[in-house]
């Protein structure tokens, strides 16, 4: 199997199509472990408010979705920045990959709406 068509490699490829949002500020991994780094203002990568637990609603909108992630706080400074580790298993399909994404990218929407 060709590096392009490892599950891994589908899902740096789907998850890089998050970059356009405007509270992504990055996205970054190898293999099947990746994260999303949240930012309340996109040009200067200025972290979201540590009250607003933006990465913990992220998941939990996530979550009513059927995807799971793990939410982590404090990244920049040890109280401010959010960001989610992706993680899924080895025997993710291409299908589950795109529909996963597509479910995180709602629940990213969903939550910035809501700020």
């Amino acid at each position: 199997m060709s590096e392009q068509g490892t599950t891994a490699a589908k899902l740096c490829r789907s998850l890089n199509t998050l970059r356009d949002s405007n509270v992504i500020g990055d996205v970054r991994g190898i293999g099947l472990l990746w994260g999303i780094e949240f930012v309340a203002e996109k040009s200067s990568k200025l972290p979201f408010a540590p009250e607003l637990k933006f990465a913990e609603r992220v998941a939990q909108a996530a979550a009513k979705r059927g995807v799971l992630v793990y939410p982590v706080q404090g990244c920049v400074d040890g109280l401010s920045g959010d960001h989610l580790l992706i993680a899924p298993a080895a025997i993710t399909t291409e299908e589950q990959i795109l529909w996963a994404v597509q479910q995180l990218r709602a629940a990213v929407e969903e939550t910035a709406a809501h700020n």
